[in-house]
């Protein structure tokens, strides 16, 4: 059984210019027996025709009443649901993009909240990192990001999540002004979509080689496709957090703007191919992972981060400097550490612990760690270095 919308404040909302999008979409046209302030619409099917009158104004009384009577002909014209018909309605003007990993943890159509935080940050980086391409692309982008890439992030929105394992929904407006009903120059935003389609399609390729080859030339060569360090670690940071099985990424295209033929709409990368994801990011960053990874390495910091769940160990994070760099180094301890650490960052001292030096995607870990000590109170340099990494 099929649930008509009854709710008039759901109904207001409906953009006028969105359902126009819609049904020119799919192959209505537009009457000449469209009166002011409302345009008829006509689709001819068989020995049938069917008329929905869109009203132009929402401050019009019997707005929310003329917008459900035309998802009752939708309803039956395309036998689906009027909810499912109102979602893409909405969409009509946005290029619409599902982020989807396939995490175990999944039931009933939720995941847990740290997991769902992860996805949504890292779901805004993999925008970023997008939109920064379709600007200039580079191998990698640093603090200061182009005001333009920061601009389009302003106007996308975060849309309900959808079930099936768990997807979030990304709203890319193809435009941030009001459209025809056809555009014929390809806007900014839809640059974007189209870079994070295409990125994603080459570390796919990418990745896939260098895992069985170990050969990485073919990032290098992807960067003028949009591939960068910071798309690299959005990536790697999602998998690594949510332990996702893979990661996928859909875009149903908004019928304003033509796609080129060949373009892809979907693109899945398996957990198996993060770990030559992550080298392909630190090669970007001039960083070679073979070098970096250290035994019997010292940190010596300030910890900024605690963070434990329900067991007796926890995680830190300290700020300190390596190759003169200011860096952050997560370190796992058992109780008895942790709890020093606690007071360590208590009382503003700083901490030392030896083990080995580990890179990953945002931060360095160090592991098999040992010797955990509370030191005295160090030098200028050391305090600069906490204020420098945070």
């Amino acid at each position: 059984m099929r649930v008509s919308i009854r709710d008039p404040k759901v109904l207001q909302e409906v953009d006028p210019q969105d359902l126009l999008i819609y049904l020119d979409a799919h192959g209505w046209k537009e009457s000449e027996s469209s009166i002011i302030g409302k345009a008829a619409w006509i689709l001819k099917r068989d020995e049938e025709e069917f008329e929905v009158l869109v009203p132009l104004d929402k401050s019009y009384r019997d707005y929310a009443m003329r917008i459900s009577d035309a998802l009752k002909v939708l309803e039956v014209v395309e036998d689906r649901s009027q909810i499912d018909i109102l979602k893409d309605i909405q969409a009509a003007s946005v290029d619409l993009i599902r982020i989807k990993p396939d995490i175990d943890r999944s039931e009933k159509g939720s995941i847990p909240l740290i997991d769902g935080v992860a996805l949504v940050e890292k779901a805004k980086e993999l925008m970023l990192a997008a939109a920064c391409a379709a600007v200039s692309a580079r191998k990698t982008y640093p603090t200061q990001k182009p005001h333009q890439a920061l601009k389009y992030l302003e106007n996308v929105r975060l849309g309900q999540t959808e079930e099936g394992s768990y997807i979030i929904t990304i709203h890319s407006p193809v435009s941030p002004e009001k459209t025809p009903l056809k555009l014929e120059a390809e806007p900014f935003e839809r640059k974007v979509t189209k870079t994070l389609i295409h990125a994603f399609e080459a570390i796919l390729n990418a990745a896939e080689i260098g895992s069985s080859t170990g050969d990485l030339k073919l990032f290098e060569e992807s960067v003028k496709r949009g591939v960068s360090s910071n798309l690299c670690d959005a990536i790697v940071d999602l998998q690594e957090e949510t332990h996702a099985k893979s990661l996928s990424v859909n875009i149903s295209w908004s019928p304003i703007l033509k796609v080129p033929k060949g373009t892809r709409s979907s693109v899945e990368i398996s957990a198996n191919l993060v770990p030559t994801i992550k080298k392909a990011s630190q090669m970007f960053k001039g960083v070679e992972p073979e070098t970096l990874e250290k035994t019997g390495f010292v940190v010596k910091g300030f910890v900024i981060n605690l963070h434990r769940e329900y067991t007796p160990e926890g995680i830190i994070t300290i700020a300190t400097t390596i190759d003169e760099i200011p860096r952050k180094v997560k370190i796992e301890l058992d109780e008895k550490d942790y709890k020093r650490a606690v007071d360590a960052h208590k009382a503003d001292r700083w901490v030392s612990c030896t083990g080995t030096l580990i890179p990953k995607a945002r931060a360095f870990v160090l592991s098999n760690p040992r010797k955990f000590t509370i030191e005295d109170e160090p030098p200028h340099k050391d305090k600069q270095t906490k204020l420098d990494v945070e």
